[in-house]
Order: C-alpha cells, then sequence, then structure tokens
C-alpha cells in the first residue's frame, strides 16, 4: 500500500449529510448528520461535533489517505489504541462516500469556507504601554516601578473595575495585568511563579477573569510542555551514556578485561530499558495533556518530536559503530576469554527471559479474558473495535505462547551442553552478531541520509499519534490489573534486574507502582550529564516553552480588537481628527474622522513618528489628507482598529489604493495583506497590469508572483499594455513570454503533420502513387519538391529541439515545485516561499542540501526577513 498521491482532494472541510446502515434492518446507528470535521494539509483532523454523539472517530486526531490495488482508504488514528479505516467510494471535490466495514455508509458534502487570512494581522497595543505616549493615568507597583496607562485602552478590557485597586500589586503581577489589558494574550517572560500570584489576586475579581483563566490554561501546558521536553533529553542522555560505555577512551580496557566488557554491556541493557521505559512515558504523557493543547501547540509539539528523531537515530547508529569496532577488534583469544566469562550467565539470563515472558503471556491472557467478558455498546464501530482489539490481544498470546516454549526449549538444551560447548555456542554467537552489525549499521546510513525525505511530517504525526495511542491504552490494561500477583511480580523482576532508581520513578509516575519513598518523585528529571557527552547534542529545535498563549493573538480572533474597533464606531475619548477637503475648494472641509492618537500611534509607525515628534500634526491633532477618499480612509482605519475586512467585498482598485496607502504611512501587514490578496486574483488580463503597480510601490512579494504568473502561462498572457511598461520589466516579460508553455505543443498541431506535405517528406506513400504522376514530374518540380521537403525537415527538427528543450524547462519547474513543496513540510509554515525557492535553487533541488544549508544559518527566521529587506 502506498500514500494516495491525490490525498490534496481530500483535504478542506466535510458535513455529513447521511448515515445509513448496509442492512435495512440495522437500527443500531446513531444520527451522525450533521458533524463538520476538517481534514488538514499536516494530516491533522478537526470535527465539530456539537450535539456530542458518540463516534469513535471524533475523538480522532490525526488522518492519512493511502491507496491499494483496489481502493482509497481515509484512516483516523487515535481513539483508544484503534485505527478506523473507511473506505472512499469514488472520490469527487464536492462529495464524499465513506465505508465502514460493510456496516455503514456515510455521505460526505464539501462546505465552501471563506478563508480571508490576507488582511488579517496580528493586534496588539503593548507599544503604548512600554513607551508611555499619550498617557492620562498612572499606576505604581509595590516596588515603586510606575506605569503609564491609558484609561480609554484600560476600560475597554476591565469596564468599571476599580483602577486605584491595581497600585502596590507586585510588579510582575502588575506588568501581566497591564500586558494582558493591552494585548489580550500573556506575556512571553511570564513564569510559571507569577502566573499563581496572578491566580491568587484576581481570581475573585470578575473583570479579571478571562486573565485569571489564560494563566491556569498556561500552568497546565507549560507543565506538559516541562514534562515532554524533560522525557527526551532524558531518553537522549540514557542514549549518550550506553555511547560512552563503548567509547574509544575504554576500549583500550574493556578488550583486556572480560569482565568489564560484560558490566558494561549489562549497564548498557539497562539505560536501554530507561530509553524502553522513557518513550513509553512520553506517549502516555502527551496523550494525556493533549487534550489541554490547541491545535497549533499539537503541531508545535510533533515539529519538536521530529526534529528529536534524526538526532535520536544518529545515536543509535554511533551506538552500534563503537560497538562494532569494540566486539570487531576482539582477537581469537579475547574472543575466547569472553565467550568463556559469559557462558555461565547465559543459563540464569534464559531463565530470567523465560520467567519474564510467561509473566508477559499470563497478564496478556488476563487482559483478553478481560476483553471477553465486555459487553458490547450497540453501536457498530465501538464494536467492531472491540472485537480487532479482541482479536489483536489473542494473536498476540499465541506468539508469546510459542516464545515461551521457544525459550524453554533453548535453555533446555543449553543446560545439557558441556562447558566447552555452551563456550564455543556463545563464541558462534557473537561472531554471527558481529558479522549482522554491518548491515544494520548501513541500513541506518540510508535511513539518515534519506529521513527528512521518506517520512514527511504528516505521516510521521499519524504514526506517532497511533503509536502513543495504542501504548497508553496497554498502559491503562495494566493499571486495571496491576494489583494482580503475575503483574506486581513481572514489575518487581524488571525493577531487581535494572536496578535503577530512574525506571521505579518512571514506573511510579506510569502509575503501575506505587510510591513507598520521597526519593522517587521526580521521574522526569534529566539524568546528571557529566561525563556523557550529553553536551554535544544539538539544541536547534527545542520545543519552547511558551505557546499560543503568549503569542499575539490575531485580529479576527482577538477580543481587544473588537472592543477597539467599537471605539472607532462610537468615537468615544477621541483626541486627533482626519480632514478630507472638497474637491471644489481645498479650505473646505467635505468630511471629517475622529480617531484615538495612542490607537494610531501604536498600530502605525508612521503616525507614532509624526504624534510624537512636535510637527504640525501633534500640534493641531489634525490630519489632513487632500488626496484620499472617504471610503478608502475608513477601510484604512478599521484595519487599524482590528476590524475585519472582508476581501471578498474590495475590488483590485480598492485593494491597490490600499495597498498604495499602506506604503505611504509604513503599516507592512496591510502591505503584506494587500498582496497576498491581489496574487489570489491575478489573470492572464491584469498581470501585466499588477507587475507595473508592484514596480511602482517596491511591492516586492506581488511582484515575483506576477513574474511566476507569467512564466507559467506565457503566451496566454494579454500583452495589452506591454509597451507601456518600463524596459527592465518589458524585458522580463518578453523573456518568460519566449519560453511559453504553449510553444511546446506547436509543432504537434502543425501542417507537418498533415497532407501529402508531410508524407512526401518521410516518404510514407511515395511508393503508392501512380506511375503516370511520377513521369509527369518535371526536373524542376523535383528539385523544388526536395528543396520545400530540406526546409520542412529542417523547421521540423528545430520545433523538435524547442518541444525537447521546454519539456526539460517544465521537468525543471517540477522538480524545483517538490522540492519546495517538500521543504515547506519539513520546515514548517515559518519560511517564505521566496525563502524556500532561493534553498532549493541554492542545493540544485537537493532537499538534504537546502535542508542543511537552512539549518546551518544562524537564524533562518532573520536571514528570511533580510532577504525580504533586501530584495525590497
Amino acid at each position: 500500500m502506498a500514500r494516495y498521491s491525490g490525498s490534496k482532494q481530500l483535504q478542506g472541510n466535510w458535513l455529513i449529510v447521511e448515515c445509513k446502515a448496509h442492512t435495512a434492518d440495522d437500527t443500531s446507528l446513531p444520527n451522525l448528520k450533521g458533524i463538520e470535521f476538517q481534514l488538514e494539509k499536516g494530516g491533522s483532523v478537526i470535527w465539530k461535533n456539537e450535539r456530542n454523539v458518540d463516534f469513535p472517530p471524533t475523538f480522532c486526531d490525526t488522518y492519512e489517505v493511502y491507496s491499494s490495488s483496489f481502493s482509497t482508504f481515509v484512516r483516523f488514528a487515535g481513539f483508544s489504541g484503534s485505527v478506523i479505516e473507511f473506505r472512499v467510494e469514488k472520490p469527487s471535490h464536492q462529495e464524499l462516500i465513506l465505508y465502514f466495514d460493510s456496516w455503514i455508509i456515510l455521505t460526505c458534502k464539501r462546505i465552501t469556507t471563506k478563508t480571508q487570512s490576507g488582511l488579517d494581522n496580528p493586534f496588539t497595543l503593548t507599544h503604548a504601554l512600554e513607551e508611555g505616549y499619550f498617557s492620562d493615568f498612572e499606576l505604581c507597583a509595590a516596588n515603586g516601578h510606575s506605569f503609564q496607562v491609558h484609561k480609554t485602552i484600560l476600560s475597554l478590557g476591565l469596564g468599571d473595575f476599580d483602577w486605584e485597586s491595581l497600585n502596590g500589586l507586585p510588579e510582575a503581577v502588575l506588568s501581566t495585568a497591564l500586558h494582558f489589558s493591552y494585548s489580550h494574550h500573556l506575556p512571553s517572560t511570564l513564569s510559571s511563579q507569577t502566573a499563581k500570584l496572578c491566580i491568587e489576586h484576581f481570581q475573585n475579581q470578575q473583570a479579571m477573569a478571562n486573565l485569571v483563566e489564560l494563566c491556569q490554561s498556561f500552568l497546565r501546558n507549560t507543565a506538559a510542555r516541562v514534562d515532554l521536553h524533560s522525557l527526551v533529553n532524558s531518553i537522549h542522555f540514557s542514549l549518550e551514556r550506553m555511547i560512552s560505555l563503548f567509547d574509544s577512551n575504554n576500549e583500550a580496557d574493556m578488550l583486556v578485561n572480560a569482565a568489564r566488557l560484560w558490566q558494561s554491556v549489562k549497564q548498557s541493557l539497562g539505560e536501554g530499558v530507561l530509553v524502553v521505559i522513557r518513550f513509553v512515558q512520553l506517549c502516555v504523557t502527551f496523550t494525556k495533556h493533549k487534550t489541554d493543547l490547541s491545535s497549533e501547540e499539537r503541531r508545535e509539539v510533533m515539529t519538536y518530536f521530529r526534529s528529536r528523531l534524526p538526532v535520536f537515530v544518529s545515536q543509535v547508529y554511533r551506538l552500534l559503530k563503537c560497538f562494532r569496532n569494540l566486539i570487531g577488534g576482539l582477537s581469537a583469544s579475547q574472543n575466547f576469554v569472553l565467550a568463556s566469562y559469559i557462558a555461565p550467565e547465559v543459563e540464569g539470563a534464559l531463565s530470567v527471559i523465560w520467567a519474564l515472558a510467561i509473566e508477559c503471556k499470563n497478564i496478556t491472557e488476563q487482559i483478553a479474558f478481560s476483553f471477553r467478558a465486555q459487553t458490547l455498546t450497540g453501536h457498530c464501530i465501538a464494536d467492531t473495535l472491540l472485537d480487532k482489539e479482541a482479536h489483536k490481544l489473542k494473536n498476540l498470546h499465541e506468539k508469546l505462547l510459542l516464545a515461551v516454549k521457544f525459550l524453554s526449549h533453548k535453555k533446555e538444551k543449553y543446560t545439557e551442553m558441556s562447558v566447552s560447548s555452551q563456550v564455543r555456542s556463545v563464541m558462534r554467537n557473537i561472531k554471527l552478531f558481529v558479522e549482522e552489525i554491518p548491515l544494520v549499521i548501513f541500513r541506518l546510513e540510508e535511513i539518515i541520509a534519506s529521513l527528512d525525505v521518506s517520512l514527511t511530517m504528516a505521516e510521521f504525526q499519524f504514526t506517532f499519534y497511533n503509536v502513543s495511542s495504542k501504548i497508553n491504552q496497554t498502559i491503562s490494561h495494566l493499571r486495571e490489573i496491576k494489583t494482580e500477583p503475575n503483574v506486581r511480580a513481572l514489575l518487581q523482576q524488571v525493577c531487581d534486574l535494572v536496578q535503577r532508581e530512574e525506571l521505579n520513578a518512571s514506573l511510579i509516575a506510569l502509575e503501575l507502582l506505587e510510591n513507598t519513598g520521597p526519593s522517587t518523585t521526580h521521574s522526569t528529571c534529566p539524568p546528571n550529564t557529566e561525563s556523557t557527552g550529553a553536551d554535544s547534542l544539538p539544541t536547534n529545535g527545542d520545543l519552547s516553552m511558551f505557546g499560543p498563549l503568549c503569542r499575539e493573538p490575531m485580529a479576527s480572533k482577538s477580543p481587544l480588537a473588537r472592543q477597539v474597533f467599537l471605539l472607532l464606531e462610537n468615537q468615544n475619548n477621541s483626541d486627533l481628527e482626519f480632514v478630507l477637503p472638497s474637491d471644489a475648494d481645498a479650505s473646505q472641509i467635505s468630511h471629517l474622522v475622529k480617531a484615538h492618537r495612542v490607537i494610531l500611534a501604536a498600530r502605525c509607525r508612521w503616525f507614532h513618528r509624526a504624534l510624537l515628534s512636535g510637527m504640525r500634526e501633534a500640534i493641531d491633532r489634525k490630519i489632513t489628507l487632500p488626496d484620499c477618499s472617504a471610503q478608502l480612509l475608513s477601510l484604512f482605519l478599521r484595519f487599524l482598529y482590528g476590524d475585519h475586512i472582508d476581501q471578498t467585498t474590495l475590488s483590485n482598485e480598492q485593494l491597490i489604493e490600499l495597498l498604495i496607502m499602506a506604503d505611504r504611512f509604513e503599516v507592512e501587514q496591510l502591505s503584506s495583506g494587500c498582496q497576498t490578496v491581489l496574487t489570489s486574483r491575478l489573470d492572464n488580463s491584469n498581470v501585466l497590469c499588477m507587475l507595473a503597480i508592484a514596480d511602482q510601490w517596491s511591492a516586492t512579494q506581488l511582484q515575483e508572483s506576477c513574474i511566476a504568473f507569467i512564466w507559467k502561462h506565457g503566451d496566454l498572457v494579454d500583452k495589452e499594455g506591454l509597451e507601456d511598461l518600463p524596459a527592465h520589466l518589458r524585458s522580463q516579460v518578453q523573456l518568460h513570454t519566449s519560453n511559453s508553455n504553449t510553444s511546446k505543443h506547436h509543432w504537434l498541431s502543425s501542417s507537418l503533420y498533415s497532407g501529402d506535405t508531410y508524407r512526401d517528406m518521410w516518404g510514407v506513400t511515395s511508393s503508392d502513387r501512380s506511375s503516370s504522376s511520377r513521369s509527369s514530374s518535371s526536373s524542376s518540380s523535383s528539385s523544388s519538391s526536395s528543396k520545400e521537403s530540406v526546409d520542412l525537415l529542417q523547421e521540423l527538427t528545430n520545433e523538435m529541439r524547442i518541444a525537447v528543450a521546454e519539456v526539460e524547462q517544465e521537468q525543471q519547474e517540477q522538480l524545483l515545485e517538490n522540492c519546495v513543496s517538500a521543504l515547506e513540510d519539513i520546515l514548517g509554515g515559518e519560511v517564505s516561499r521566496p525563502e524556500l525557492l532561493r534553498l532549493a535553487l541554492a542545493a540544485d533541488c537537493d532537499i538534504n542540501r537546502a535542508v542543511n544549508y537552512y539549518l546551518a544559518q544562524p537564524d533562518p527566521s532573520n536571514v528570511s526577513s533580510s532577504t525580504k529587506g533586501s530584495s525590497k
């Protein structure tokens, strides 16, 4: 099976419009009509189940689309360790029919959503708080630090709250409360201690309820992030300790000391158990906290986990190389000494493994019995999943039973051997193991080289959600029967074998062991990193401790933006006027608009300079705009005040006027938004006009989009107005249109492939012509025909060369686009498309080289921004 190449066709919002059973007499189906779900590009699925219908897929967080030779399937993962698979029947752009195991048929219709993110922007007024301009009120913290604040802004969020009661609060608490009032998000410097103090001071004040709720969410999310970050680091530290046990510094001692070598092997196995149990704990912790995290935070956590995967694989690779160098360097005599030392230990090891396998078999049998005792829910999907889970447990039990028999046979056979036979057996197995290591190393090298390409972010997310869900479900079953003697015996055996406090702490954190002492309370603290080489771990891609709660919200989702826009509508507490003179008489005022200096200065750099620099606008508190219409000024102010502007109602002319006004007043967010919307409206008739406007007003983003559009569509572009373009733009357009996509097919439809001319040239039918026609042909006409044929052949050859060149160009373009798409999946949406194009071209479309080049940069975000600045 392979991932479905047309999965983009299924991405988008869907509504279940019909739910029916395969059999008419099945009345157990829930009413699923009206449930909405969104299949996102990154592999996430978002459900909207307002009626809380008990439908297992609605508890899933991720999906994947794949195809077999027979059909296409959509798989949902993340629900109780199960993968819920639907067969897709004739997928189309507007309709989706899903079949589940011949039980249920869901008919889904696509929902058309208006994604108007072009003119959306982060909204905050914190600049006014930080600089304190136009302040009309002062608040003092307990340490005497004063804050210059604005009653107009405070009244938006606090209403009739007694502002004087904020005086005397700790500086960190007062700063956090004011920052929230000016931005409706938490400061990025917020600590857990400050969040607790904010909750303590404001939990009984209704006006601060939103701040208290955000602080509580911050504490939960920060605790989850700290736990996940600590567990990942613990896994890396354990692997580094395993590597240090076999590194070159200890190699000479271990080659002459079989006891030390065997002790290192046992310590390494103990660290390996810690790696496994911490990965289990990582999966359980993520599954536990994922409902508290927003979709954006979950994507951030997945990106962090994905970034650590190459580090993990490289650590395993280094471990195997160290072990191969050590064991492979043993001489025959050293190998004999090592085998003689290990041989007596093997029998005990086989006995322990056999006993552990028996306990695992008994536990699996007990869990399977509890599954069989469960009653069916009456819901087809839940019952089917329950049957599948019971079937998997049955198969696992059978495999464990075979493993127990196999280990029992091996143990008996080894016990019956003589001492010399045991030593020879151990030597033979060591030799076979050493011979297998290079193959494993070779496979790891292949994985490292192709990891970024072979495992996309969506595939990694689906796999991790699925694995973590299964592990969490298994741990839940063990918790239910942890008081049973066989479970307690198994856990106690493992703890006695490893003899590590970290293992006990992890089992306590998983609630599989009881906490019997104060020394096992912190399970996720990273171990001591001294002498482990852990300081050499790469630090890029660390999980940020601050999620969306500490980032500026978008204006469309900000309650503060909605409240600020009301100020513009009712004009309360306004202290500035915009004057629009009459067209007939400049001294006459045709329109007057009132505004607020603190809002304008906080949202626009030009107003910030004009209103604080002692200019006439600052003195008169009046700004005259002689070349601006009332409608344009209204749109501009609505954007600055955080209103949601419906871009579908704006014409291209209005967007261009907004773009010019944004350039005049240095509002980069508005300029970028207008360019984004205009880019989405490019067509063959307006691209040249847009290119000229973009060049005139230094709209780099729009200009690049126009060039890319002309390159793609070539001769289809309307050439009207081409002569009016500046010379440098005209040359670019002519360069791209000369290599248009239509010319590569021109020779296929030309007269060369039709009529007698083509047949004469290739001699296809010359032997079939009548002899009278051949005899009547004169030498002159024959010569003329031959010359014409030569000319046509030459023309055809030239056309074919052009066609081949165009095909190669199209292939190169497709290769470049594939590379950019892969880089977008790997690096995420924070890197701009021009930067991705630059990386792809610099690396000759080699994805690995492009990623390495990007990660080698000191700060990719700064490089990206500087690149945009220089191009502009």
